[in-house]
């Protein structure tokens, strides 16, 4: 696949043929000096770094041949593998091999087979690949079995690229095909009968000036619109009746289309059987696992998406939720846990639930993790809900897990898990009881294709908000507005709503245009996420509309606030808004900064250093972090940065661990041994997943340890905005 992104293509190009080069010569010395570390750790730290780009360029089949040429290098420099001259040579055909996959992605011009050991090369060295790897590692052939696990479930977790499609439907899809072209005909021979009624009127004009007589020309003029009217008025049944037959057919078509793109859902459980039984096994546990609806279709897309939060809740229920078979016992429960995943459907939406009978949430451990966390005040957490303490659980970097283990406790939480939910225009809701459980239900829509959206005006600019999530529309005063809990509020329906200005929100509201909200009678769309509602001050309702909503491409694949854009009927572009960000934005606020009454306050924006050796690692988190507003300094390696520590302020540090002259490891230990810089927060983030890496990380001091396969970019934005 190409690199699309034209910046991001020639920066990976420069990169990648600068690291390939260092690793062909270091190879060659390395044969000569076969005992230098210094070598063997530079080809490391090329091999992992070359892993990481391609990640971020979306190049799998280079992720994945870097990755194996990372892992025996790291035999190789912890003395585990010997080097032979066999193993060098095998070495140097990998880098060959890169060098074929780069040109690929740069250029497109070669289709890789990535069934082939050595991705489309001859058979010989393929088999020298196979032979010299399993001789040079076989001292290393026991491997973790929590290792053993994440290899099974990557190699179950591959993206559907093709779908079977009944014949039926294919006929289907062509009859409607045949449909379009016979109204296209007929659309053509209508518009050269109206240039033909267009000539007559023409001629009619131009017959004028041989009139002598206004009685003669205006008793033909009578005769000639009665003749135009009568004309016109048969055109116009004979488009009305195409348009509306081409309204049916292109219906016909979207739903046809629609069905082609579902799947059942048993595509996504078959890997579950196998998944829980080794997870339990690791854990040591008993499970029973029984699966329903297996047969529900869903859209193609939002199964894809839904593959790892639904892993992820999985794997959250048998690590936190259910107990060894010994407790289960001593509390009088089967030593088989249940876990059940359900599926349900209803006439537009697919309702998902991951339900145990495990420990249930302890709410006690909640309010100390929400207080240990800075999210709320004690008298805050005393005045939730049972079902708003629960929900905590879905705040960024929230775990109440005080150890990390091979399932859990990496920094990634279900925050990510209700973030992917939402950006599906789905929900989440949570229901547990302690000592008898937990149900987790996801409720998303069926297809993706058309979204119902409420067109508001706010500002110079239209926005779109889904339907769904849109409660009522009203108007209001200035003086209806109350505070309530610290909040600006209007009563809907007899309840106060906490109210905010949408401009505000989106940090698009200047001085003037909040004096006008204040001067004038204003219009407040109400929308729920599914558990709160607010409400949002806009300048006018615009319309209702079906729409297609199109996503940003993969270097903003999460925008505050944002869910995507759409063009309306007017062709106009119209931004979509996602109503769970914004419900959210104004239910965290605990006294408003933007008042409905007073011009904004000015942001302070917060300053990241950003450490990363990989010039295309770099581009692509500093783009990142600077789409929230966030000011990035960069720097090479781990001496750079501790010099620019001590001569600028920074409110955060995100760095890689595998960099020359000095790692992230040492660059945490030495701004942990600061006066000035020990409360400085710490993100490591790094593509190396081993347990011992990690322990590492947490004890030099760093504050989150992301590992770089793991996570999507709204997982480092909410740690940033937790640690800060």
């Amino acid at each position: 696949m190409t690199i699309v992104d034209q910046e991001l293509r020639e920066i990976f190009q420069a990169e990648a043929a600068e690291r390939l080069d260092r690793m062909e010569r270091n190879l060659l010395q390395l044969e000569q000096e076969r005992h230098n570390q210094d070598l063997i750790k530079e080809l490391f730290r090329d091999a992992h770094s070359f892993k990481g780009i391609s990640r971020l360029v979306e190049q799998k089949e280079l992720e994945r041949l870097s990755h194996q040429l990372e892992d025996l290098l790291d035999k190789i420099k912890s003395g585990h593998v010997a080097i032979t001259e066999e193993l060098i040579t095998t070495l140097a055909e990998w880098v060959d091999q890169l060098r074929i996959l780069v040109h690929c992605a740069i250029t497109g011009e070669m289709k890789v087979d990535s069934e082939s050991p050595f991705l489309g090369t001859q058979d010989s060295r393929g088999n020298r690949l196979a032979t010299a790897v399993e001789t040079a590692v076989q001292e290393t052939a026991e491997t973790m079995e929590g290792k053993g696990i994440q290899k099974r479930e990557a190699r179950r977790t591959h993206v559907l690229e093709t779908i079977r499609v009944a014949t039926a439907k294919l006929d289907g899809l062509l009859q409607q095909s045949g449909e379009l072209t016979v109204s296209q005909v007929r659309l053509k021979e209508h518009i050269g009968y109206l240039e033909l009624i267009n000539g007559q009127v023409e001629d009619w004009l131009n017959q004028r000036k041989y009139y002598t007589s206004p009685k003669k020309e205006l008793k033909q003029l009578k005769k000639n619109m009665a003749y135009l009217s009568q004309e016109l008025n048969r055109v116009y049944k004979l488009l009305d009746n195409d348009c509306e037959r081409l309204h049916w057919i292109a219906n016909q078509m979207s739903d046809e289309i629609g069905t082609i793109r579902l799947i059942p859902l048993s595509f996504l459980f078959k890997q579950y059987h196998r998944l829980v039984r080794d997870l339990a096994t690791s854990q040591q546990k008993k499970i029973r696992l029984t699966i329903e609806g297996e047969d529900i279709l869903v859209d193609k897309y939002i199964l894809e998406q839904l593959r790892d939060p639904l892993v992820h809740l999985v794997r959250n229920a048998i690590d936190h939720g259910i107990e060894r078979s010994d407790l289960r016992l001593e509390r009088g429960k089967d030593e088989y846990a249940t876990l059940r995943i359900k599926a349900m459907q209803t006439s537009t939406h697919v309702l998902l639930q991951v339900q145990d009978d495990g420990n249930g949430i302890n709410l006690e451990m909640i309010k100390a993790k929400a207080l240990a966390l800075s999210l709320y005040q004690r008298e805050e957490l005393e005045a939730m809900s049972t079902q708003q303490l629960q929900m905590l659980i879905f705040e960024s970097g929230f775990s109440t897990r005080t150890n990390v283990s091979a399932l859990s406790g990496r920094g990634i939480g279900l925050d990510v898990v209700k973030s992917r939910i939402e950006s599906l225009k789905g929900s989440i809701h949570l229901q547990s009881q302690i000592g008898e459980g937990t149900l987790i239900q996801l409720r998303m829509p069926v297809s993706l294709i058309t979204t119902s959206i409420i067109v508001v005006q706010a500002g110079a600019y239209n926005y779109g908000i889904p339907s769904e999530e849109v409660k009522g529309l009203r108007f209001f005063r200035s003086d209806e507005v109350f505070y309530t809990e610290g909040r600006e509020a209007i009563m809907y329906q007899g309840e106060p709503v906490s109210i905010q200005s949408l401009l505000e929100l989106l940090e698009l509201a200047d001085e003037q245009q909040v004096r006008q909200e204040n001067q004038e009678k204003k219009g407040a769309i109400i929308i729920s996420n599914g558990e709160e509602k607010a409400a949002f001050v806009v300048d006018a309702f615009i319309t209702e509309s079906q729409v297609i909503v199109k996503p940003f491409c993969s270097l903003l694949k999460r925008i505050r606030n944002v869910m995507g854009v759409t063009v309306l009927g007017t062709g106009t572009i119209c931004t979509v808004l996602n109503p769970y960000d914004l419900v959210k934005a104004v239910q965290k606020e605990r006294v408003k900064t933007f008042s409905l009454r007073q011009a904004p306050v000015e942001k302070k924006k917060t300053s990241v250093l950003l450490v990363e050796d990989s010039i295309t690692t770099r581009v692509q988190v500093k783009r990142i972090l600077e789409s929230q507003d966030f000011v990035v300094t960069t720097a090479v390696d781990g001496a750079e940065a501790w010099q620019l520590l001590q001569d600028h302020p920074f409110h955060a540090v995100v760095t890689d661990v595998e960099m020359p002259n000095m790692d992230g490891f040492t660059l945490t230990e030495k701004i942990r041994q600061s006066p000035n810089l020990k409360q400085l927060p710490i993100i490591l983030l790094t593509s190396l997943m081993k347990e011992s890496e990690k322990k590492r990380g947490v004890a030099a001091g760093a504050d989150a340890y992301l590992v770089k396969s793991s996570f999507e970019q709204e997982v480092l934005i909410n740690t940033l905005h937790r640690l800060l």
